[in-house]
């Protein structure tokens, strides 16, 4: 089910064109400046910006997502994507086994599709 998950955002943006794309990162971004606590911006405007193949930004972002909401399954499934289409697969499967351990069915894919 997982068939290469990233390579499937290359061939087609979930159907989003970039300028589509670029209005929810701007739009998200001005959710962050109105309150930079807000865990779902950082995760919303990360997804964006993978799904524009801005994966060093996508991951920044998950990253703090996750700072300020440890128990965000998703943000840690999509940081893990991200910097396993990077080649950072350590990095990919630590996140994929936390994600799985919350009960996320697509980071266990993940999981038993490229940690062997």
């Amino acid at each position: 089910m997982i068939k290469n998950y990233y390579e499937s955002f290359k061939n087609k943006t979930i159907n989003m064109e970039l300028s589509e794309l670029n209005k929810e990162i701007k739009n998200w971004t001005k959710e962050i400046k109105d309150d930079p606590f807000y865990s779902f911006a950082y995760y919303k405007r990360g997804f964006a910006y993978f799904s524009a193949r801005k994966l060093d930004e996508a991951i920044e972002d998950f990253t703090k997502a996750i700072s300020l909401d440890s128990d965000d399954e998703w943000a840690y499934t999509y940081r893990g994507l991200a910097n396993h289409a990077l080649g950072n697969k350590k990095e990919a499967i630590r996140d994929w086994e936390v994600a799985a351990d919350m009960g996320n069915q697509l980071a266990r894919e993940a999981l038993n599709r490229y940690s062997k």
